[in-house]
């Protein structure tokens, strides 16, 4: 008896030890959210809303810490370089994660092997707006006009190297299409100029464009997603309209240090999907203009690795460099 107890005991102690220490009671103590960009913007709102609902389940505040700079690279730069111990996580973008190392010299991180993925949050759809006097009410209609004219026509983005200016190029790579560069310095701009009729189309996120869409300043012909989206629901996807596949959007997701316990991401994980399906929470984003994604780590980070072979081949071939 005294053995089988023993041995059973010896099994239970073998069993703990390979549990991380820190992951048997995370969290002890408050956690750190950073954030590459100043407070307001859709990551830090992002980041706040799901910070409120991890400090809720998980019985620690965890502390939004706002680390602007360098397109997203000065916050990237502090999390890879942080204990991987899970109390310094990130709300990650798409931009510093997967465009930035593609453009950018000075990019002090690998997106692949330094960041821990912890899980989707969510996507800002975009949509390909034109301004109403615009002669082309569809996507088919866009790549016969664009063909029939290649050096006639112009686009805005809201910078070099954004979502938008690469969702563009990944159009024109797809469809053989040729239309002008005009890079502005933020959404608001390209809005703006598009409803004063200086420029009459781009990819824009529908959080900004919709207001003026639904206004009739300006007109959706199509969204980037892969399924219509529950913010214009009438817009047919630029997929279906004749791109198979076709898919982009601006998205938000909780990372980690590498090396953080695979026990401390499923934790996150977890109560991140949780958070995701409360109607708190998803009324919230849809607000934002966003639509809650979820999944695990591993569809992070198999993802990401997706958007950097798919956008590292657009980059490429359209010569897109930000140094």
């Amino acid at each position: 008896m005294k053995t089988t107890m023993f041995v059973l005991l010896m099994t239970v102690w073998l069993a703990l030890g390979n549990v991380p220490a820190g992951a048997q009671s995370y969290p002890t103590k408050p956690i750190r959210m950073i954030v590459g960009y100043g407070p307001g913007g859709g990551t830090d709102t992002a980041a706040r809303l799901i910070a409120g609902s991890l400090q809720s389940a998980l019985g620690q505040p965890v502390v939004v810490e706002n680390r602007p700079g360098a397109n997203g690279l000065i916050g990237m730069d502090m999390l890879v370089k942080a204990s991987p111990d899970g109390y310094t996580i990130s709300m990650g973008a798409g931009g510093p994660l997967t465009i930035n190392p593609l453009i950018m010299k000075n990019v002090t991180f690998d997106p692949i092997k330094d960041i821990a993925s912890v899980g989707m949050v969510c996507a800002n759809v975009m949509g390909l707006i034109v301004h109403p006097s615009f002669p082309a009410n569809s996507v088919q209609e866009l790549i016969a006009l664009l063909k029939a004219k290649p050096d006639g026509h112009t686009y805005a983005s809201s910078s070099i190297g954004s979502p938008h200016h690469v969702t563009m190029e990944l159009f024109k790579s797809l469809t053989g299409t040729q239309v002008i560069h005009v890079p502005y310095k933020g959404s608001a701009d390209v809005v703006k100029d598009m409803i004063g009729g200086q420029v009459l189309l781009a990819f824009e996120t529908l959080s900004v464009a919709l207001p003026q869409i639904n206004a009739g300043r300006l007109r959706l012909i199509a969204v980037t997603s892969a399924k219509r989206s529950q913010l214009a629901p009438n817009a047919p996807t630029v997929a279906e309209s004749g791109l198979p596949g076709f898919q982009s959007f601006s998205w938000y997701g909780a990372i980690a240090p590498a090396g953080t316990p695979t026990a401390i991401i499923d934790k996150l994980n977890g109560e991140i999907r949780r958070a995701l399906t409360t109607p708190e929470v998803r009324q919230k984003l849809f607000e934002l203009g966003a639509e809650p994604l979820g999944g695990t780590p591993e569809d992070m980070a198999a993802f990401i690795r997706a958007e950097i072979a798919k956008l590292g081949r657009v980059i490429k071939e359209a010569k897109i460099t930000l140094d």
